[in-house]
């Protein structure tokens, strides 16, 4: 039985595109392996079956747009350039953006989640880029 944890976002403050979240996490080091990129495709119904396609940035983040003009549920993977850490981030809008941490992610004695390292490494960058969090939530269960 493993831990999962999450961090829920309000940026709604610096904007109302999730696609311009995604690129503030692109600024501040968090990014995608190499040319693929792992995403949610448009109209996927929220079966969370993730495609990973050699496509550009500019072409993830008009996805992104239709999908959320579409009110669909917006996923993509994203690692840390400096670590083997990764997130799936999902958003319907910029107010409630869940980070699930669940790729090598960072833990500290007895295997619970090292929030400072994510809040360090993610809200406290995002904030130095003019990006708000309005609000932080972390959700950590077995």
């Amino acid at each position: 039985m493993g831990r999962q944890a999450s961090l829920t976002l309000d940026c709604s403050l610096f904007s109302a595109s999730i696609a311009d979240i995604i690129t503030a996490f692109n600024q501040i080091g968090w990014g995608y392996q190499g040319d693929i990129k792992e995403y949610l495709p448009l109209h996927d119904d929220d079966m969370f079956d993730y495609r990973a396609d050699p496509i550009s940035v500019g072409e993830l983040l008009e996805l992104i747009n239709e999908k959320q003009a579409c009110g669909e549920l917006c996923g993509v993977v994203l690692y840390d350039q400096d670590s083997d850490r990764g997130i799936h981030l999902l958003a319907k809008d910029t107010k409630e953006i869940t980070l699930n941490l669940m790729i090598n992610r960072k833990t500290i004695c007895g295997g619970f989640t090292d929030i400072s390292w994510y809040i360090e490494h993610i809200a406290a960058r995002l904030e130095e880029t003019g990006c708000i969090v309005q609000s932080l939530e972390y959700d950590e269960f077995i």
